[in-house]
């Protein structure tokens, strides 16, 4: 069994020269591997890629995604989308088994603003080329920034709670 927590969210993936839709974004902590698996369609196994996080990337990477929400969003402002949060969470967590596919070292992350300021683009890049990009509002980076702390494996990593 493996406990999981989906971000919906319908944006384009590519690899190499291929277009697929993404329609949930996954991260579970592998334990065999000891880094974090970025599950892109982790229900269409044909058009899911693995992208996996090590410890250290991810180290960089949630205090980026925060501070990214923290400087262009005011979210402390707005209780509604509090609520909104967790009713997602509450909704979203389930455990199923779910087929292991060979996974591709993520090797770098863009984080912008898109042209209309009101969404996040995320840029996910592979080490063997593949390159994956979720345009996210701010709830559903705020929603995808929590699945990924949800994923952490705290104490086997030595992470404080704060990060």
């Amino acid at each position: 069994m493996i406990l999981k927590f989906d971000i919906i969210c319908l944006k384009i993936f590519t690899k190499g020269c291929r277009l697929v839709e993404v329609k949930t974004l996954t991260p579970l902590y592998d334990e065999f591997e000891d880094r974090i698996r970025l599950m892109i369609n982790y229900k269409s196994f044909s058009d899911r890629i693995d992208f996996m996080i090590t410890r250290n990337m991810m180290l960089k990477l949630l205090p980026q995604m925060q501070d990214y929400l923290d400087i262009h969003f005011n979210l402390d402002a707005n209780a509604k989308d509090q609520a909104l949060l967790d009713d997602y969470a509450k909704n979203s967590q389930h455990s199923e088994t779910i087929a292991k596919k060979s996974g591709v070292l993520l090797a770098k992350v863009d984080i912008r603003l898109t042209n209309n300021h009101k969404n996040i683009a995320i840029i996910f890049y592979g080490d063997d080329g593949t390159t994956a990009t979720a345009i996210m509002d701010s709830i559903c980076l705020q929603n995808f920034v929590k699945s990924l702390h949800n994923a952490l494996p705290r104490l086997q990593w030595g992470i404080d709670a704060l990060i």
